[in-house]
């Protein structure tokens, strides 16, 4: 008979299994009778004492590979009974590995460094760049930001709005260390920025500072993905003089991204998009404004002044 399952085979296995004891025991008996019968042949006076020690032998090694056997059988139902258990917690661990991935791949993916979200950012407008139209970036003063606001600029045609802290506000609220740091990155602001040599290139980037303590950190891609964090503050003790001062860290904190098409990604942009409307008060005094303003095809810039 040829058996074509891993069922059929098994089958066979336990039948044979089951046969083993009986087929030892006849064996044992055949054997004992052609070891008397041999004694005969050979000595027509044959030791009994010789006679019952081979037939105990027989016996005992017969009595031994049926307990062999049986201890086998009972090892193999224990192993099952372990294997049928292990795959049954790998079929519910499958399970909520799979439902956890899609759960993160719908809701949120939790990125914990910079380096993480700029890699994601630079895949997505590669991928998806020509579809990008608008985006919105809240940092304090974008130094850890510019290399993703470089590749928006580079790969992709979208009007981009930066808003950092201005540097113009009370020390209670920006540190002269903070308020010299973000005046530098404003007037290099050009410099940061990839030449784009694309015929077909468009599209604009404007800064702007916002008059309010840097608390959001947020990166916008409207339509498509939306990375969020926060700012915590730490004392700061200067080198020169008695003032301590509040400083913010925000690299040490994890951030979330968010894709679009979630009810999570609905809520915070619209969080991100009426934080920025906040920022205007309600006698209409404006909470922030336009420091420049960059257009491709590149032209020579000015800085520009008033408010938005």
């Amino acid at each position: 008979m040829v058996f074509q399952s891993d069922s059929d085979g098994h089958f066979l296995t336990q039948v044979l299994k089951k046969s083993a004891a009986s087929t030892n025991l006849i064996y044992s008996l055949i054997g004992t009778t052609v070891t008397i019968a041999l004694a005969i042949q050979t000595s027509h006076t044959p030791n009994l004492w010789w006679i019952i020690s081979t037939t105990v032998i027989t016996l005992a090694s017969s009595l031994f590979f049926t307990l062999f056997f049986l201890k086998l059988r009972a090892e193999e139902k224990e192993l099952n009974a372990q294997k049928s258990t292990i795959k049954k917690y790998q079929l519910q661990e499958a399970e909520l590995e799979a439902r956890n991935s899609k759960l993160c791949a719908q809701q949120v993916i939790a990125m914990r460094e910079d380096s993480d979200i700029a890699q994601m950012v630079k895949h997505l407008v590669q991928e998806k760049g020509a579809t990008i139209k608008d985006v919105t970036m809240i940092h304090y003063s974008s130094h850890c930001g510019v290399k993703m606001i470089g590749d928006l600029w580079l790969y992709t045609n979208a009007n981009i709005k930066v808003y950092i802290v201005d540097p113009d506000q009370p020390r209670e609220v920006v540190s002269e260390y903070q308020a010299d740091r973000i005046r530098k990155m404003i007037e290099g602001f050009d410099n940061e920025l990839p030449d784009v040599k694309r015929p077909d290139a468009f599209g604009t980037l404007e800064l702007f500072t916002y008059r309010a303590p840097g608390s959001l950190r947020a990166l916008l891609i409207h339509d498509h993905m939306a990375f969020v964090s926060s700012y915590f503050y730490q004392v700061r003790k200067p080198k020169h003089g008695k003032d301590f001062s509040l400083d913010p860290r925000s690299h040490d904190l994890p951030a979330l991204a968010l894709p679009a098409g979630t009810q999570t990604f609905e809520l915070f942009s619209t969080a991100i998009t009426d934080t920025v409307k906040n920022w205007v008060g309600e006698n209409g005094v404006v909470g922030f404004k336009l420091e420049n303003k960059f257009e491709k095809p590149r032209r020579p810039q000015q800085r520009a002044v008033g408010g938005h």
